[in-house]
């Protein structure tokens, strides 16, 4: 029973750390925190559990973004220069979406939030 907790809560760690990651807003250790309380209450963690969980995190974001900068940097390999220019170009326009979209959400949780009071 134990085990099946531990690795449930470490693949919702593992898939909520992507998620933080995925967040440039600045909002991240929020979200997290937010996060953390969450599943410290409905899994009724310990103090050792939640330590232990933040070092899980704290190592596969760093394992992430080696990977994500490796996988970058390979890529680029493969293109030419031309094409890495374009690459840059569409990876900022999809920044400038999902903050659009990101502002959008804020906005109609907002609203939403109003809403209900």
């Amino acid at each position: 029973m134990k085990k099946t907790l531990l690795a449930t809560v470490m693949v919702l760690a593992t898939g909520f750390s992507g998620a933080l990651l995925a967040d440039s807003h600045g909002k991240s250790g929020d979200r997290y925190e937010k996060h953390m309380q969450y599943m410290t209450e409905k899994l009724e963690l310990s103090s050792e559990q939640q330590g232990q969980l933040k070092g899980l995190h704290e190592k596969h974001r760093e394992q992430q973004r080696a990977l994500r900068e490796t996988h970058q940097a390979e890529v680029n390999a493969i293109l030419t220069q031309e094409q890495q220019a374009k690459m840059a170009e569409m990876r900022e326009e999809k920044r400038e979406k999902m903050k659009k979209h990101w502002e959008e959400g804020k906005k109609n949780h907002a609203h939403d939030d109003k809403d209900s009071n």
